[in-house]
This record gives structure tokens, sequence and C-alpha cells, in this order.
């Protein structure tokens, strides 16, 4: 029965990975670089507000600006009915868009801004329909207290931006969703008495470094905003689980491989004392986060590269499926970061972290079938050795015994003392 449980289960993650891949891949991509005929580039007839109030036409997209306030304009009388919603990059900008003087959406604020909590690459999409009938003015207010780049805007009508968003929900929760999952699974597994002693630490930090990523995951998407959650939280939720990334890695990886331990425990003893001292120093209000992340940047990194090393050196000495899905999944893993980051240092508005997401996802349902694998193994060892005690107590006491006195002492051994108590 338990066999075929984690058969169905195996089944689901592979399902769940199959639908993130391929809502990836197949629901259009929302991007002005990307046209399909619903998406548009909207960077033209745009008025520049200065801080007297004297108005200029704005021609600056993509070059770096002046910090401060920065208020652009547009005619909604100059847009198609059908091309109701818009799409732009908030990049370590609050932003408020107005129609006329009705606010319909706002990310992030001044105090954000101060105590520099703002993510660095945001993307926004804002169905200005919602607005007020009688509007004829689109205003946007970006504040920022750096120099800062208004990227160009795109504008496309509200079914294919929420075709956008079913993708990136779908790539965002799944695996939060196999977390859960497996956390689950893990509960029953161990309630049951014939595995109770069979689970290891590995499937613990399994869970915690699953947690972490999906925190971090949809901390740094469109979600949380979308059901209301101040972007000031959710910057904050995102610093903190990246922070912490470093010490649930190096955690896994130490249960994970049976080399270089002690370096794990020392790269993980500076992940928490950076995830301490950052946190220190911003609530001290003496660096913020968002100027300080550099030492969380290079330990990642540098815990990336080490557990590299750790795969490899694994697999060269042990020959067997734990250590071929351990080595393929964190390849994956491995390449799918330096793609992530690569895309984000070549061009930052075209950069998203879903190839990340399906890199992560494939690492851990790898790992996670390891571990049912290895669980399902544990097992049938058990299941062998109490067939053969079983059998041997039939040979020795079947020409003694009748067979139901037998029976009885195979299925309650504590009531004849044969556990050895006496």
């Amino acid at each position: 029965m338990r066999v075929k449980i984690q058969k169905t289960i195996l089944w689901i993650f592979a399902t769940a990975v199959a639908l993130s891949i391929l809502a990836a891949v197949v629901t259009p991509a929302f991007d002005s670089r990307t046209t399909n005929g619903l998406n548009y580039d909207f960077s033209s007839g745009w008025k520049y507000v200065d801080s007297k109030g004297n108005i200029s036409d704005f021609n600056q997209f993509g070059t770096t600006i002046d910090s401060g306030r920065i208020m652009l304009l547009h005619s909604l009388d100059s847009i198609s009915s059908e091309l109701n919603s818009i799409g732009f990059y908030n990049y370590y900008s609050a932003v408020d868009v107005f129609i006329d003087q009705e606010l319909i959406y706002s990310y992030g604020s001044l105090e954000d801004i101060q105590n520099g909590v703002l993510l660095g690459n945001y993307y926004s999409m804002v169905n200005i329909y919602n607005g007020p009938d009688t509007g004829n003015t689109l205003r946007l207010v970006f504040r920022n207290i750096d120099p800062q780049t208004i990227y160009p805007f795109d504008i496309g009508n509200g079914p294919t931006l929420e075709m956008v968003m079913i993708r990136e929900y779908i790539s965002t929760l799944i695996l939060p969703i196999i977390t859960i999952l497996f956390f689950v699974v893990t509960i029953i597994i161990v309630t049951k008495r014939t595995t109770k002693d069979l689970l290891s630490r590995t499937q613990l930090w399994l869970i915690a470094f699953s947690f972490n990523i999906s925190i971090w995951i949809i901390a740094d998407s469109q979600l949380p905003m979308d059901i209301g959650i101040p972007a000031g939280s959710v910057c904050l939720l995102s610093f903190e689980a990246y922070m912490l990334l470093p010490t649930v890695f190096n955690m896994l990886m130490y249960y994970s491989c049976t080399k270089f331990r002690q370096i794990n425990r020392i790269f993980c003893g500076l992940g928490f004392a950076n995830f301490l001292i950052l946190n220190f120093l911003n609530y001290a209000g003496i660096v913020k986060f968002i100027n300080s992340l550099a030492s969380t940047h290079i330990i990642i990194f540098a815990s990336l590269v080490l557990g590299l090393v750790q795969v490899i050196v694994e697999r060269m000495h042990r020959k067997d499926w734990y250590t071929l899905d351990l080595i393929i999944g964190y390849s994956i893993f491995f390449i799918s970061v330096l793609i992530q980051y690569a895309n984000f240092a070549v061009n930052p508005t075209a950069s998203n972290s879903q190839i990340l997401q399906i890199g992560a996802i494939i690492f851990v349902i790898l790992q996670i079938a390891n571990v049912l694998r290895n669980v399902n193994n544990r097992i049938y060892q058990v299941t062998v050795q109490l067939e053969m005690r079983n059998k041997v107590l039939e040979q020795t006491f079947g020409s003694f015994l009748p067979n139901e006195m037998i029976q009885s002492i195979i299925e309650a051994p504590d009531e004849f003392g044969t556990k050895g108590d006496t």
C-alpha cells in the first residue's frame, strides 16, 4: 500500500513539473520585443512634468535620469479601447498610477525607498480600464532617491495580460505546492511504526530548502501585490529569504554528500552570520539591505561552486541512483542560476526567474524521488526481515504448536515475551 502511495505522489510531482514547464513555454510572453498582435510598444506620446509644473515631451526612455519625483502624462483619448492594460518596469522606484486624480495602482512608498527595501527589477501590469469613465489623462509618478531609468512601456489588452499572470502564478506556486505535498507525505511516513526510524535529516533540510526557495520565489513575483500585500513588506520578506539561502543550502549539501562536511559547516555559519549582521545593520539604520547584499551574493556563489564540486566528487566515489539523481538535478539547478543572473546582468528588463524556478523544481523533484526510493527500499528490507523471522518461527515451532498459536505469536509477539524483555 505504501509503495502505491509513493508512486502516486511521484506521478503528482511529475505532473506538477510538466504543467510548470508547459505554462512557461506555451503561454504567450508579455514583452515589447515579442509581438503577438496584442501587445505594443507604448513609448511615444508621453509628456514630462517638472517640479515647477512645466510640461514638455518625454523622450528619455532607457537613459539615466536625475533622482527625485518624475511625473509622466499621456492622453487616454489616443489609446484604442482594445488596448486597456499598461505594463512597465519599476527599477528601484516607487510608482503611482492615476487616471486624472484617481489612484488605480501603487507600488512602494517614500518610506520604502528611504528604508532601502524596494526590489531592483519589478514588472507591473495595470488595467487602466478600471479608471473613472470621465477620465482622460493617464499619469505615472516615479520616485527614487538615486538616479533612475524609465524603461519603455507596453500596452495590450486584458485577456493577454491575464494569461501572462496565469503563467506566472503556475510557475510561482508549483514549488510551494510540491513542498507541502512532500511535507505531508513525510509526516505520513513518520507516523508509521515500521518506518519511524528511517527518516534522516536529509529529508528535513530538503523540506527547509524547498520552503526557503518557495518563499523567495513568491516574494519576487507579482502575486503578493495582486492580493493586496504592501510592496515594502514583500521586499523585506524576499531579502530575508534570500539571505538565508546559503544557510539552508549548505545544510542540505552537508547531509546529501559525505565529503567537505567541515567546509559546509563553515559556509553555513558564514551564511547565518551574514543574515544576522545585515539585519542588525539594517534595523540599526547603519546600512540598508539593498546596499549591502554583495556579501550574500558572494556567499551564495561560493556555496553553489562548492556544491558542484561536492556532487561531482560524490558521483566519482558512488555509482548509484542516488548520486546520479543528485548530480543531474544539481547541475540543472546550477546552470539555471547562472542563466538567471547572466540574463539580469545583460538586460534587467528582459530577465525573469522562471528558468531558475524550473531548475529548482527539477532539483527538488529528483531529491524527493531519492528520498522516497530510499524509504521504499528500507520498507522492503524490513518486510523481508519480518518474513524471514516468521518463516523461522513456523519452521521451529511448527511441529510442537498449533498453527493458530504460531500465528498469534507472529501477530502479537509482546504477549508471548518473544522480544527479549524478560
